[in-house]
């Protein structure tokens, strides 16, 4: 038996609510887009920030029966599945997997959440490999360091989870990531705080 007999003190104390992995089948996909990875004629951070910060479709109009022109011009629409097997699939989504893409395109993701209320919960994302995040249209602002986003305009990096600090509405709320594959991958894992009374599905 270890006994402490001094005195300390506790600053603050927060009990967070589990964090929720969500799988593949709980994402709807579309890709590739173009990136400017593509077509290299400046240095590497610039390519990457060019491409990451570039809008395509998805951004603009979060419907799941929409079509958009992507990579070549060819012709997307949103793809589900039900059940998937990949190094992510469990967690998040392999973009290798679902849309048989390599590396260096563009790719997106779309979820739905429901809640009951309105709340403040963390979101996680891990990426393969820079991304950002958007809630019911608004980029969700990460907590890694300013300087890192200011080099290559990614919210989100590398496959450990970055948090970031979300406001969910009642009633349903778009989630959207967006990709850019890395050298030798495309892919993310992601966590939602939930207390467990939340509903998330690829279409509602």
């Amino acid at each position: 038996m270890v006994r402490c007999t001094a005195s300390f003190g506790l600053a603050s104390l927060r009990f967070a609510p589990p964090r929720r992995p969500l799988p593949s089948p709980c994402w709807a996909v579309i890709g590739p887009f173009p990136s400017a990875w593509q077509s290299n004629d400046q240095g590497f951070s610039d390519v990457v920030k060019r491409s990451i910060l570039a809008i395509h479709g998805p951004e603009i109009q979060t419907d799941g029966n929409a079509a958009f022109a992507g990579r070549d011009g060819k012709q997307l629409a949103w793809q589900t599945v039900e059940t998937s097997e990949s190094r992510y699939a469990a967690m998040g989504v392999d973009f290798m997997k679902r849309l048989d893409v390599y590396s260096a395109d563009i790719c997106y993701a779309m979820t739905h959440v429901k809640t009951e209320r309105n709340r403040t919960v963390r979101f996680f994302l891990g990426c393969d490999w820079w991304g950002e995040a958007f809630l019911n249209g608004e980029r969700i602002i990460s907590e890694r360091p300013a300087a890192r986003k200011e080099e290559d305009g990614a919210q989100f990096n590398a496959f450990k989870p970055i948090p970031a600090t979300i406001t969910l509405k009642k009633g349903w709320n778009t989630l959207l990531v967006k990709v850019l594959g890395g050298s030798t991958g495309s892919g993310f894992t992601a966590f939602l705080e939930d207390s467990g009374d939340m509903t998330i599905v690829s279409q509602p």
